[in-house]
């Protein structure tokens, strides 16, 4: 049957072309494991791999035997034969028998797919017959099949050379063998020449038809396939060729014809079917989802109709349907031919729903099949994504970076995913211009998600915060948050900028802090927050002064972090002191020393609440490590040099702030000099100092003042101390109360130091009002929690009364006796038997002698030393609290009034000025605002390959939850927990820390205990002692008889 086709309507026109996929011999078939069962064995000529018209080629019969056999005959004579001629005939025939023997075994290997085994026999033959022709073409066919296409070439040339007729599928083999190396223009002309040799193969005009269908040559190709419909009529496969051809060429109309003819042979109805459901895809879509099911009703196990049917519904975006029909490809695909390419479009369909675990594992199901490109690329890009989920973000930089620059057809929808995934990776590592770059490129290939402007305003605000555009940042911040309001991150960079803002206004701006505050609850208030948001909680808690509420957020923190932070254990460690509870402080700083090495600065955490604590041992032992850890540090050294001075050890904190200066001349240390030598009432090494602080800070007026304080009273000390220069003084210190004040000559001083050269001008009216000024200031101080602060505040307060005393003295003897009885009871023994004494003259003087003798006699026994020269007549000197220091012993006694010998001389309480002792107390440590900073806030950007609808995540079946929140289970070893009443416990042992006195004249006041309490009964009662001795008694009486 010939049949003519019509004209092409556009012999141009290049549309989809069904091709036979090419299937590598080497493949086997799911139904037969070892190849073809038919006799005829073939092999799989190919264009490119891309096609494949026959499955094999049959090996031909015999030839070289029958050769043999014509060339023996030829030669022998049969006239002539002998006895031994007919025996060698014998031989030669039996010998034949054995090469077709070997020749036939060899086929059956090859029928059987062992083709190593079937090239050994096939050589075996070759060894003693060198001209096989079916040996050589075996062999040739056998390395075919092991895809050795040069080598099976050389085999099949040689058999051309020696016999070019030899048979017509040789240059089907040829022409496959070229066509697999690349070389179509070979395979062409050997496939030609085949038919030039063969001119009615109709297999060769089907193959060369193929060869230039591949080649786009359309026309040559429907003019093959018409001459080999010439020579079978019933040639389905050229029919079906001309159909791809015309429509490749534009003429569908005339291609529907010629499926009409093919419908009409019943064997082809069914194929017929096929090919018209295939032509409608290009034409009518929904006419081919008919004929597919159609012809999938008659065929329910046909793997290409399910395939073809797949890929429509594909490109019809009908993903479901069609991965359906992908499975069902995969399921009834025996020979492997659909399966690559359906798992391919399966993974494919993952991608698209962003299910990248699925498609990951879809693309696995390909393993043991040639993977196609397309395939590999979709699977790098899938693994990209994947790294990015599982925090991998250098590796998934790196992949999509190399992604990005090759610029894969395939992957030309997802460019801009590319770009927002690789900018999610930049977020997440800080590197923000990097990111942002990246958003820019990817708004050349989509519209940025919700995610990923999200992640850009971040980035955007981060940017601007790092060039200290704050107010530009927060705007950005506020959009991010605007993005996803139920994110805490932004409010947290907001935040971060505020306790910026607060900490670079002096003061702190309380207001800034606040709206920290407010802005953290809100944002923990909008989700379940997690560890890093109970941190900076608990820190912005800690900086504004609710240190209960910070110390939950600090628990919680630690008990949801996934990891131990040193920081987490600082910040509670911090809130723990300022509860005052001093043990559990350590802890937590010991367990953040643990987990960093390099913490060494948290030994002067540990040495202050051992002090605080009352353990100055350990507190020693914690400072010098704190030396040791940082050496040169000018800031430690001071601050090991402040522990010294509260301990007393003046000498010793002078060395630490002298190593302080030698690392660098700061002023800190210099003025803590100062201290130390106005402590030690050395008034020159005061003045040296003083001046050495004010070459640092040349225009601090304090310390101008300070010093013209200091060196006039050095200057005065010089001077005769007479009441004109008493006088000349005193008009100097009037002068001060009015033109300013020092830090340490401060108006209280000034009264005080006025006062007492009152004294010595014995206007004591003057000097009493000036000490109740005095006396008032104190007592109108803030009452300070620091105990080393209430020590010095109630020192000051009785040296004053014992100045008010000593002027009373002078005239009203029964206000100084109320004064010097209020003493007695407050200071420790030496003190208060000296009170007892210049209680018992004030009685004397008023005539109370039986209270006179009582007070004596009580005092004697509590300061035999002082009272033993009265007693006997001698001058008395009495010198009670601070009146013996160097500084005020440059200063007159003054003459207490007593009507009868002996002389009793005492001083006014008087010193240098008393500075402010350092603070080694808890409250807020404003270095914990350095973990509030956007540097320091973990960046979490939102995830832009999520699927969300209204609000909410979708996930697919197939992914998998790989990045599991941790356990809240914490290890109670490592985390310590608040134990109740520990603070007041630490509060008792703070009162009683040491016996070690903190300044060199607080040893006058009573145990620490005691301070401030007017006690009721005098604890330290004479009856408890001993008694004075029988002689001191009667000179005690003689005294008050003969007053």
């Amino acid at each position: 049957m010939s049949i003519k086709p019509q004209a092409p309507n556009n012999p141009n026109k290049t549309g989809n072309v069904t091709r036979v996929r090419y299937r590598s011999p080497s493949r086997q078939s799911r139904a037969s494991p070892h190849g073809t069962s038919t006799i005829r064995k073939r092999f799989t000529p190919s264009v490119n791999k891309t096609f494949s018209p026959y499955d094999d080629i049959s090996i031909v019969k015999n030839r070289s035997t029958s050769a043999d056999r014509h060339r023996y005959s030829a030669t022998a004579e049969p006239g002539k034969l002998r006895t031994g001629t007919f025996r060698a005939t014998s031989r030669l025939s039996n010998f034949l028998e054995e090469k077709e023997a070997q020749l036939e075994h060899a086929k059956f290997l090859l029928k059987n797919g062992m083709h190593k085994e079937a090239i050994q026999s096939f050589e075996e033959i070759l060894k003693n017959d060198k001209g096989s022709l079916d040996a050589l073409y075996g062999r040739g066919v056998c390395y075919m099949h092991l895809n050795d296409h040069k080598t099976a070439l050389a085999d099949f040339l040689a058999v051309e050379k020696e016999n070019s007729m030899y048979d017509k599928q040789l240059y089907l083999a040829l022409s496959s063998c070229f066509s697999a190396m690349g070389d179509i223009p070979t395979s062409l002309r050997y496939i030609s020449k085949g038919l030039s040799k063969f001119p009615k193969f109709v297999e060769g005009y089907i193959v060369r038809a193929h060869i230039h269908m591949e080649q786009q040559q359309w026309e040559k190709a429907l003019s093959d396939f018409q001459k080999a419909l010439g020579f079978n009529s019933a040639e389905i496969p050229a029919v079906f060729g001309i159909v791809d051809c015309l429509h490749a060429m534009g003429d569908n109309s005339s291609a529907f014809d010629y499926l009409k003819i093919a419908a009409s042979v019943p064997k082809a109805a069914l194929p017929a079917l096929l090919k018209r459901a295939k032509l409608n895809v290009d034409v009518n879509q929904q006419e081919a989802l008919e004929d597919f099911d159609k012809y999938l009703s008659h065929c329910p196990e046909d793997s290409e109709g399910y395939f073809e049917k797949a890929q429509l519904l594909y490109s019809l975006k009908e993903y479901p349907e069609s991965a359906l029909c992908f499975e069902q490809a995969i399921k009834f695909d025996r020979d492997f031919k659909y399966t690559s390419q359906s798992v391919f479009y399966l993974g494919a369909i993952k991608i698209r729903e962003k299910d990248f675990y699925g498609a990951l594992y879809t693309f696995k199901r390909s393993n043991g099949l040639k993977e196609m490109k397309q395939q590999t690329i979709l699977r790098n890009y899938a693994e990209a994504v994947i790294c990015m989920m599982k925090r991998k973000y250098k590796e998934g930089i790196a992949m999509f970076s190399k992604l990005i620059k090759k610029e894969y057809p395939i992957l030309k929808e997802y460019q801009g995913n590319c770009y927002c995934y690789r900018a999610y990776g930049y977020n997440a590592l800080n590197q923000h211009e990097n990111a942002l770059h990246d958003f820019k490129k990817a708004m050349l290939y989509t519209d940025l998600d919700k995610a990923s402007k999200y992640n850009q305003k971040l980035s955007q605000g981060y940017l601007a915060a790092s060039k200290g555009d704050n107010s530009q940042a927060m705007n950005y911040f506020k959009k991010a948050h605007g993005h996803f309001p139920k994110n805490l991150e932004p409010q947290l960079y907001q935040a971060c900028l505020l306790v910026q803002e607060a900490f670079s206004r002096s003061p702190i701006s309380q207001t800034s802090l606040t709206e920290a505050e407010s802005l953290i609850d809100r944002g923990t208030r909008a989700r379940e927050i997690e560890s890093e948001a109970y941190f900076f909680r608990s820190v912005i808690k800690y900086l504004t002064g609710k240190f209960k509420e910070a110390f939950e957020d600090a628990k919680t923190t630690i008990e949801k972090a996934e990891d131990n932070h040193d920081n987490h254990y600082i910040i509670r460690g911090l809130i723990h002191a300022s509860l005052k509870m001093y043990k559990e402080a350590i802890q937590d700083f010991r367990v953040a020393q643990q987990l960093s090495e390099e913490l060494g600065y948290l030994y002067s955490y540990r040495g202050r609440c051992s002090y605080l604590m009352g353990d100055t041992n350990l507190a020693f032992s914690d400072f010098q490590k704190l030396m040791l850890a940082c050496p040169k540090d000018k800031n430690v050294h001071i601050e090991a040099g402040n522990f010294l001075i509260l301990t007393g050890l003046y000498e010793d904190a002078l060395d630490a702030l002298d190593r302080s200066n030698r690392i660098e001349l700061n002023f800190e240390a210099t003025y803590q000099k100062l201290k130390c030598y106005i402590l030690l009432n050395k008034l020159d090494e005061s003045i040296k100092e003083i001046e050495r602080a004010l070459a640092l800070k040349p225009n601090k007026k304090t310390i101008i003042f300070d010093k013209d304080c200091l060196l006039y009273i050095k200057e005065f000390l010089q001077l005769p101390k007479t009441k004109e220069n008493f006088k000349d003084a005193i008009e100097i210190f009037t002068k001060w109360l009015t033109n300013g004040k020092g830090d340490l000559y401060d108006e209280k001083y000034i009264y005080w130091l006025r006062g007492v050269f009152y004294m010595y001008t014995e206007s004591y009216s003057l000097a009493l009002r000036d000490f109740q000024n005095v006396l008032e200031m104190i007592q109108n101080q803030e009452v300070s929690t620091n105990p080393d602060e209430a020590i010095t505040a109630e020192e000051e307060n009785c040296e004053i009364l014992f100045n008010i005393s000593l002027c009373h003295m002078q005239s009203n003897q029964s206000h100084a006796l109320l004064i010097f009885q209020d003493l007695s009871e407050i200071l420790n023994s030496k003190n208060k038997g000296q009170m007892y004494f210049l209680s018992a003259l004030a009685e004397l003087t008023l005539g109370n002698n039986t209270s006179a003798e009582k007070l004596l006699k009580d005092a004697f026994q509590c300061d035999p030393e002082s009272i033993g020269p009265f007693l006997t007549k001698q001058t008395t000197t009495i010198l009670p609290l601070n009146t013996s220091n160097e500084f005020v012993a440059n200063f007159p006694f003054i003459i207490i009034p007593f009507n009868k010998k002996p002389v009793i001389q005492v001083r006014p309480a008087l010193s240098l000025p008393r500075v402010k002792l350092p603070s080694l107390d808890f409250s807020i440590e404003y270095k914990v605002k350095d973990y509030f900073s956007i540097e320091k806030v973990i960046p979490k950007p939102e995830a832009p390959w999520m699927n969300r609808i209204r609000g909410s995540i979708q996930f697919t079946d197939s992914i998998v939850d790989i990045d599991s929140d941790p356990s809240d289970n914490s290890d109670e070893e490592t985390k310590p927990t608040l134990q109740k009443g520990s603070g007041s416990e630490i509060e008792e042992m703070r009162l009683v820390k040491s016996a070690m006195p903190l300044r060199h004249f607080s040893s006058s006041l009573r145990d620490r205990d005691d301070i401030g309490l007017l006690q009721s009964k005098d604890e330290d009662s004479v009856s408890e002692k001993e008694k004075a001795p029988e002689d001191i008694i009667q000179l005690i009486k003689a005294v008050c008889k003969a007053d």
